[in-house]
């Protein structure tokens, strides 16, 4: 069976016919339900077909490679991902706030949806172009936070400090994907992970309260 992915229709791809996008559709939730079971290292054109029940010829009438399909796939999730939280958050600015909502509103997709959350986790640890955009993204709103003054870090800290951050969420994902009994998981590590960028007690308080 096909994991549900997010009801999007991609990233930089026009597909002329309703054809052509139920077979891109199948190719997406296959190579999306075999990362969930396997990750991205040995996922192949064959493994892809056979799992959608489309010939190969099909594959590449969408996409050249299987890099092409991780690279369009991961954009679709995080472009899908990113527009929810924008319609819940029409207003938010970039900044302390925006970083805290963001990280939090992840990590409850990701206890509500497992192979979800699952196929996220797969991609950030082995695909590298996609955790480097999103690293791309969260140090534009660490160095809003240190402007605004939550944060209290140097410019030579900006990277360490990203780097920290991302690492930061691998345990909690893999916890909240693996139990049901995670306790405001989602909670604790975004306000550990806020004190870690110099945040004081009662900003990390608030900034909470404000994305609950």
């Amino acid at each position: 069976m096909i994991a549900k992915m997010s009801e999007t229709e991609g990233v930089g791809f026009v597909v002329k016919s309703q054809k052509g996008l139920k077979a891109r559709r199948l190719l997406f939730g296959a190579a999306f339900s075999l990362i969930g079971e396997g990750g991205v290292k040995d996922l192949s054109v064959r493994d892809v077909c056979e799992y959608a029940g489309l010939k190969r010829t099909s594959f590449y009438n969408y996409f050249q490679s299987i890099d092409d399909l991780l690279d369009q796939l991961a954009k679709s999730e995080i472009e899908a991902f990113d527009q929810a939280f924008a319609k819940r958050n029409p207003r938010i600015s970039r900044g302390a706030e925006r970083l805290a909502k963001e990280t939090l509103h992840l990590l409850k997709r990701v206890e509500q949806d497992k192979a979800w959350g699952n196929f996220i986790f797969r991609v950030l640890l082995q695909d590298r172009h996609s955790l480097d955009a999103a690293k791309r993204q969260v140090a534009i709103d660490i160095r809003a936070a240190v402007k605004e003054g939550t944060f209290v870090l140097s410019s030579d800290d900006i990277e360490p400090y990203n780097k920290l951050f991302m690492a930061g969420m691998v345990a909690p994902i893999r916890q909240l994907i693996s139990s049901n009994d995670v306790d405001n998981l989602g909670e604790r590590t975004v306000r550990m992970l806020l004190m870690a960028g110099g945040a004081n007690a009662e900003r990390v308080t608030a900034l909470l309260k404000n994305s609950s």
